[in-house]
């Protein structure tokens, strides 16, 4: 029997995409700085910020959740959650 980790978390490829979106409203905010357009200018800053933080997030916890022979290890920004296999909550 195999009793290797098994883990799960978001595709590096979707991470890097969010990257590069997160570098493109940045660029499109401050392009627009110069123009009257100060509600496009919030709403790319306000884009790239979301990005950025949804991006961070995809390459800070990592893996996000992993099963071994021990349980369940869900982990967050708070840290590392260990769920054993026998705490199922059967009855």
């Amino acid at each position: 029997m195999d009793n290797s980790t098994l883990r799960w978390s978001t595709h590096p490829g979707l991470v890097a995409i969010g990257w590069v979106l997160a570098a493109g409203a940045t660029a499109a905010a401050v392009a627009s700085s110069g123009s009257a357009d100060r509600a496009g200018m919030l709403l790319f800053g306000v884009g790239a910020v979301a990005l950025a933080a949804a991006s961070a997030y995809g390459t800070f916890v990592r893996p996000r959740l992993a099963a071994d022979r021990e349980g369940l290890h869900l982990r967050t920004l708070g840290g590392t959650r260990q769920l054993p296999w026998d705490a199922r909550g059967s009855s």
